[in-house]
């Protein structure tokens, strides 16, 4: 995007007709520097907090798997819609849906327009890095993060927008009978290869068997090639009138394009709304844990659950969610949710049901470890029973119904309860023993601890253990930001919080700063001294800070430089007159 904007600097003040080649060069480079200035403090700002969740990520461990043939997946259909009707949610992350006019017009922006030219060659890499590229170098720092390189397209729009606009330019003001021929044929035939290979892409899919779609967009773009080719050959360069007609000929291409997508919208009261069994949850202190149902033996088959894919249901009825979407996760607590499935192999990003974005189907094995994370409550198909005993049947919806973003509106489910578990754990106490904790071991020291008596720590290089029991420990006020409790205690002890341990947290015991462990694989702990100790837990994120200060420059000179535009001029009227 930097290299877009110098680019584009470059290309508008390098051929200002005004200004020497001595001056141009000068204006460029001072524009250049600011641009580069402004990308590199918004990339602080904006990228940096995402480069530290991205570190705590499985992407982190290893990249996500090989993405070339989902991004070669993107030249067939670059022009419309999906083809493949997928069951999941993949519909728009391997497609260009550019329109076929408005590329074409980008195109055409090469001959037209030698001031373009740079602008086009940014464009053309963003595209083979979309389509392919970015997976042959994902290698390289950065891009070893990102799964769909096909979304880089976001980026490349702006500048084929650009690139049509100049071509329309070039068509209303500009006589062009020398290459007439020349960009007629680039439209005839650019147009029927993105046409004939979007057809082509259809017709192979329907010979393997796969299931198709059949957008409106297969029959509209042959019309709307055939239209704007009449216009081109008979009525450039175009009078007032034709003007009109040549720019809803754009405005419809990008309308017949998302059609059958528009229609598919529901009104939020629809699905954002509730069934029993959710609201029943509403204001209920506690972590809630929704299993998932599933249609049949296929894992493609699978309904949802009735908060709905990723728990959209959690945050608007108030419920703290034990799974949900979440792109760029926290590594150690995927792990320990595989822990609690009585499972141990190296995950990585998007290989297996603990490792997706998505969190679905996981089996319910280790008690003591879902009590630990503080599962308060449990809705299972009714068909299934809770893992282990003193667990309360508190409702039972017999048909809820819910939204299903993969598969399109609301889907019934099948009968669901809802349970109240009588043995949680508290989510802060304190344990009077610790001992070192081994990622090696992970599984088998966590189902082999009692932790009621002794926390894992990691770092933490011996085994201590002080007089005193088990004590609860209750929150004052708790905000996602800032923890506080009250401990008193005749003897030292550790404090064990049912919080996910992340860079950016901060603890102080009676004012002064302690360290805080990752604890029993993904929580935190600090070690208190006896006595009344007073504890705050504050997230103060260093990326955050600079972020508020860079932001604060940014506007102190933005306010100087408008400040200079209204004094400088009016210093040298004064000057000169």
């Amino acid at each position: 995007f930097c290299i877009f904007l110098v680019l584009l600097t470059f290309s508008e003040v390098w051929h200002a007709e005004h200004l020497t080649r001595a001056q141009a060069l000068r204006r460029w480079m001072l524009s250049g520097g600011i641009t580069m200035i402004m990308a590199g403090a918004l990339t602080v700002v904006q990228m940096w907090p995402t480069y530290v969740a991205s570190r705590e990520s499985l992407r982190a461990v290893a990249p996500p798997p090989s993405t070339l043939t989902e991004s070669l997946n993107m030249w067939p259909k670059i022009i419309g819609p999906e083809i493949q009707a997928y069951p999941h949610l993949w519909k728009w992350e391997s497609r260009g849906g550019f329109a076929l006019l408005w590329l074409l017009s980008a195109l055409l922006a090469l001959v037209l327009c030698k001031k373009s030219r740079y602008l086009a060659g940014v464009t053309i890499i963003l595209l083979l890095l979309s389509g392919g590229g970015a997976a042959l170098i994902s290698g390289l720092p950065g891009f070893s993060s990102f799964r769909f390189h096909s979304r880089i397209l976001l980026v490349a729009a702006f500048p084929i927008a650009l690139l049509a606009a100049r071509t329309m330019e070039r068509l209303f003001d500009s006589p062009m009978e020398s290459k007439r021929k020349l960009c007629l044929g680039l439209w005839i035939g650019v147009g029927l290869l993105c046409v004939g290979t979007y057809h082509v892409t259809r017709l192979t899919l329907l010979y393997y068997d796969f299931p198709t779609e059949f957008p409106s967009y297969l029959i509209t773009a042959p019309i709307l090639l055939l239209v704007s080719s009449l216009l081109l050959w008979y009525r450039v360069p175009f009078s007032p009138r034709w003007k009109g007609v040549w720019i809803a000929l754009l405005l419809l291409d990008l309308v017949v394009q998302y059609d059958h997508l528009l229609t598919a919208t529901e009104p939020e009261s629809k699905v954002l709304s509730s069934p029993d069994c959710v609201k029943a949850l509403r204001g209920k202190s506690g972590r809630t844990f929704d299993a998932y149902c599933w249609a049949g033996p296929d894992e493609d088959s699978w309904l949802g659950s009735p908060m709905g894919i990723g728990v959209p249901l959690a945050p608007v009825n108030e419920i703290e969610a034990v799974r949900g979407w979440n792109p760029l996760d926290r590594r150690y607590y995927r792990r320990y949710l595989q822990a609690i499935s009585d499972m141990d192999y190296p995950l990585v990003a998007g290989n297996c049901a603990f490792s997706d974005c998505v969190l679905l189907g996981i089996p319910l094995v280790n008690r003591q470890l879902m009590d630990l994370l503080n599962i308060r409550y449990l809705m299972l198909p009714a068909s299934s029973s809770p893992p282990g005993e003193n667990w309360k049947l508190i409702k039972t919806d017999a048909a809820p119904v819910a939204y299903n973003m993969a598969q399109g509106g609301m889907t019934k489910l099948v009968p669901y309860n809802f349970y109240e578990n009588l043995q949680v754990m508290p989510r802060a106490f304190v344990v009077p023993s610790a001992k070192p904790y081994s990622v090696k071991t992970h599984l088998q020291d966590l189902k082999s601890t009692d932790f009621r008596k002794t926390v894992l720590l990691l770092d933490y290089t011996k085994r201590e253990t002080f007089p005193g029991e088990f004590q609860k420990v209750e929150m004052k006020r708790p905000r996602a930001e800032r923890l506080e409790m009250e401990v008193e205690r005749e003897h030292p002890g550790f404090l064990f919080l049912s919080e996910i341990w992340y860079p950016g947290w901060k603890c102080r015991v009676n004012g002064e700063d302690v360290k805080i462990y990752r604890a029993n694989g993904t929580f935190r702990s600090v070690k208190l001294p006896a006595g009344k100790s007073s504890v705050v837990f504050t997230f103060e994120p260093r990326e955050v800070f600079l972020g508020r200060h860079i932001s604060l420059i940014a506007f102190c000179l933005l306010s100087l430089s408008l400040l200079g535009l209204l004094v400088v001029p009016r210093a040298r009227a004064h000057r000169s007159s």
